[in-house]
């Protein structure tokens, strides 16, 4: 028979084994050890179980205080320099924000100026097309205002058919389509004011030309069959003094200006209105002129 106080202890040990073992569902041991009397002598046995663990937790503490120390101060490196990564990361996103900010602006700035080189290389292009037709227009009015018709219809139908059709689409292009038949109009007119002052002019000298050529008529048939030959050799003579007594009648008129009306006239397509017109005009002249004097009636 085994002795009472192994048994006792041997008991104590299950009890303390279950609680150890068992978290929560301590009831049918403490019951038991209430049912046998036995809760001061467990209770020792309980404070000795607390002393060796107690002991057995010091030893480990002392065993593994330094390590816990170094790890302690470890994590409180570790936290300052997460605190200082924190703070690290928090200026560097800043930086990256303001970086962000500027590079938006000038990506922006850039996109704008792009758009305006490429609206300038529009335009330039535009002006380009344009220019021929500027030149041309101030060409014209400068041709108008000098009396050179002839050129001005030259530069008139070059801005029509040549430079205006490469700038169809814009606004000034059809403006100038409008003022070209005017422009026309004007040469026209101005052609037909040359004519009448020339007729004008044929008018003023009608009676100096009579007096010429009746002079010259009544020198060769007053002259004998070599009038010819000495008429020349006269015209020669006379040529170099260019007196009103040497001229033909054909010389004291220029004709220059209704040539020039004629090369208008047949540009303009107006060489019928203009034949009738110098036609009408010429035949009543000769009628003036041809009409006797009153006195002579």
């Amino acid at each position: 028979m085994g002795h009472p106080l192994n048994e006792n202890n041997s008991s104590y040990d299950l009890y303390l084994q279950e609680i150890e073992g068992i978290d929560d569902y301590w009831g049918p041991t403490f019951r038991s050890i209430f049912d046998n009397n036995e809760h001061q002598d467990f209770k020792r046995k309980l404070e000795e179980r607390i002393k060796h663990h107690d002991k057995d937790i010091e030893r480990l503490c002392n065993v593994y205080y330094q390590g816990f120390i170094e790890s302690v101060t470890e994590l409180l490196e570790v936290k300052s320099q997460s605190k200082n990564l924190n703070n690290q990361v928090v200026d560097l996103d800043k930086k990256l924000h303001t970086s962000f900010q500027a590079l938006s602006k000038s990506g922006t700035e850039l996109l704008q100026a792009r758009k305006v080189q490429s609206n300038i290389a529009l335009v330039i292009s535009q002006m380009n097309l344009s220019l021929p037709v500027f030149v041309s227009y101030s060409k014209l009015q400068k041709q108008i205002a000098e009396k050179r018709y002839y050129p001005a219809l030259k530069t008139l139908e070059e801005l029509e058919h040549v430079h205006l059709p490469h700038v169809a689409n814009y606004r000034f292009s059809n403006q100038l389509h409008q003022k070209i038949p005017k422009y026309r109009d004007k040469i026209e007119a101005a052609s037909m004011t040359d004519l009448k002052d020339f007729l004008e002019n044929i008018r003023k000298f009608s009676p100096k030309v009579g007096e010429v050529a009746m002079r010259h008529t009544s020198e060769q048939l007053a002259s004998d069959p070599t009038v010819v030959g000495r008429k020349k050799k006269r015209t020669f003579e006379s040529s170099r003094n260019y007196s009103d007594e040497g001229l033909s009648a054909q010389e004291l008129i220029d004709f220059s200006p209704i040539y020039r009306d004629l090369h208008l006239a047949d540009v303009l397509g107006k060489v019928s209105t203009f034949e009738v017109y110098y036609r009408s005009e010429r035949t009543k002249q000769a009628r003036l002129v041809l009409q006797p004097p009153t006195n002579m009636v």
